[in-house]
């Protein structure tokens, strides 16, 4: 992974760093840092913006190409230990790595479906699993399997869906330390994050739209002018400027093209 930073004066990108072994990796917003899975020893690290480890991985000490200082780690090749061989088989899988709770904390997700292709071996299987870590030590606090998604995505700071944007709704009950599950919430609506914080839209068939900002409280309600197929609202979009609120959606359309349609809160 290379990271750089940008000069808008000169528009130039100016190198920083390289980072090598990465398995998987997000973005904290909170802690402006890098959270890292090494693909090596599935060990955590984290670093901020300028390449500085705040947590590093226990069985390797050196990960970092510099521009002027080259560092060199003991990785060697090895198998992924998240993936399945088959020969019959064709399969899917799935990662997922977000901060959450103001980076509090960190939701991991992996998943996987298997399919046979032998018409007189049919078989199939699924498996995904939710992990919860501490943030500060990433020690695990809890974990559940779950056979719901294929992948999932960050709905508020604290929220996770399917996503296609489907029920049911996963958060983390910090206090009984249980992974739960929300469905019925809106029966039938489709859930598009606005910010990935508080605010958030849901879309019922065919042109009613509902936008909830958590953190004010508020609910409103909003009918479209056209009506619309669940299955071609792709995203939703929100933006305030000047005292007036506007909408953008994402459709495909009869054509499979898709259009995008921005409209002014009245």
């Amino acid at each position: 992974m290379y990271c750089y930073s940008i000069n808008l004066l000169e528009s130039k990108l100016i190198f920083k760093f390289i980072i090598l072994d990465v398995y998987l990796f997000t973005y904290l917003q909170e802690k402006k840092e890098i959270l890292i899975i090494t693909r090596k020893d599935r060990d955590f690290m984290r670093l901020n913006l300028e390449g500085e480890i705040k947590m590093k991985p226990k069985n390797i000490t050196k990960i970092l190409f510099y521009e002027k200082e080259v560092e060199k780690n003991n990785q060697t090749d090895s198998d992924d230990e998240d993936t399945i061989d088959d020969a019959y088989i064709s399969n899917g899988y799935f990662n997922f790595l977000e901060g959450f709770n103001k980076d509090k904390y960190v939701f991991k997700y992996f998943g996987y479906y298997l399919s046979s292709g032998d018409p007189y071996d049919a078989y199939s299987e699924e498996y995904y699993d939710i992990t919860i870590f501490n943030i500060e030590n990433m020690k695990e606090r809890t974990s559940s399997e779950s056979s719901i998604y294929g992948m999932c995505k960050k709905l508020t700071d604290t929220l996770f869906i399917d996503e296609d944007g489907n029920e049911p709704i996963i958060y983390y009950d910090e206090k009984e330390n249980i992974i739960k599950y929300l469905d019925n919430i809106f029966k039938g609506g489709k859930y598009f994050s606005l910010d990935k914080k508080s605010k958030i839209a849901i879309f019922i068939q065919p042109d009613i739209l509902y936008l909830i900002d958590f953190i004010k409280g508020t609910k409103k309600s909003i009918i479209l002018n056209q009506s619309y197929e669940i299955s071609n609202i792709l995203n939703i979009g929100y933006y305030y400027e000047q005292g007036n609120e506007f909408l953008f959606l994402l459709i495909r359309n009869q054509s499979f093209i898709c259009d995008i349609i921005k409209g002014k809160i009245i």
